[in-house]
């Protein structure tokens, strides 16, 4: 199932449905770059697994033990051992299992990092740890010389500072080594088609082209992302048309009653009109005149098209009396 959306599709921003779609967008663009990138380059997807421990407010479930233990209630059950206190008690704190991925385009015969391409994450633009370390890795790209690929999909949070980035809801970034302190820029809103980015090699090669909706459209119908997404969708549109719905109900509701009276135009999706108010016996006398003087005036136009006409056909009288 295809994607309604022209370019990103905003219910891929799920906290249940990003972190498996930031895994499966760099591995679409892996397969999309070597095929392109050509026999002198490797394209890796470089993955790290951070361990942070959880605050009280973000601490939820992440999975079942792998091995447990529980009390039987059946008859007959083996006696319980009396168990033995320990003199110290300990808490371990609760982690978070953070998965950051992204891509590298290396020379093939030194294994040099020419460029990196990073899709931003939610943590990546959360004050924290986690943004602290995007950006000192950042700016170690930017000053050095490796090419950076910056693509961010996921609106909200806080974005690198600097450069003063354009307002918009997505944007793909691309500072080439050779160019800087020049960098490309791709404002994306929300109804736009994801563009085609330059991907920088070295520089005795020529960038290679992207296709960032090529890869997003791979990695929705890879993942079967319309399966379960289709479902929101479709539920939130049947809650707004349930809104409208009740909005129009309380609008006939007011003009049946008289509590507004609606100007022309203002209320164009009713079937319902404001009753008019009696007419006064002036108003009957102004349109008793009106229709008398209208039926007056038809009568006059149909005598004269009735009316013989003297002239023939040399244009003069003749024979007229």
């Amino acid at each position: 199932m295809p994607s309604p959306f022209p370019g990103m599709n905003p219910y891929l921003e799920q906290e249940d449905t990003w972190e498996d779609f930031h895994h499966n967008f760099p591995t679409r663009a892996q397969e999309a770059l070597n095929r392109s990138v050509g026999a002198n380059y490797l394209v890796k997807v470089e993955a790290r697994v951070y361990i942070r421990a959880v605050c009280e407010a973000e601490r939820r479930f992440f999975g079942r033990a792998d091995v447990a233990m529980s009390t039987s209630s059946e008859p007959g059950s083996a006696a319980a051992v009396a168990s033995i206190a320990a003199p110290v008690e300990l808490i371990l704190p609760e982690v978070e299992y953070v998965r950051d991925s992204w891509l590298e385009v290396r020379d093939r015969r030194d294994r040099r990092v020419i460029t990196v391409i990073e899709l931003l994450s939610p943590t990546d633009k959360k004050r924290g740890p986690d943004h602290g370390a995007y950006l000192s890795k950042r700016n170690i790209l930017l000053g050095s010389d490796t090419s950076l690929v910056e693509i961010d999909l996921h609106r909200g949070g806080q974005r690198p500072a600097l450069p003063p980035l354009p307002d918009c809801d997505y944007y793909a970034l691309v500072s080439q080594y050779e160019c800087r302190p020049r960098i490309g820029f791709w404002p994306i809103g929300l109804h736009d088609r994801l563009p085609l980015v330059p991907v920088p090699l070295a520089a005795s090669d020529a960038a290679v082209s992207l296709d960032l909706q090529a890869v997003l459209d791979g990695a929705y119908d890879s993942a079967g992302y319309g399966i379960y997404l289709c479902r929101v969708a479709r539920a939130a549109v049947v809650a707004r048309r349930c809104r409208l719905g009740q909005a129009i109900r309380s609008a006939s509701t007011l003009v049946d009653r008289r509590q507004v009276r609606p100007r022309p135009g203002l209320l164009p999706f009713l079937s319902v009109s404001a009753p008019h108010p009696p007419l006064t016996a002036a108003d009957a006398t102004r349109k008793r005149r009106g229709a008398c003087a209208s039926e007056s005036s038809r009568s006059v136009i149909a005598r004269r098209r009735r009316a013989p006409s003297w002239r023939n056909k040399t244009g003069t009288n003749r024979g007229r009396p």
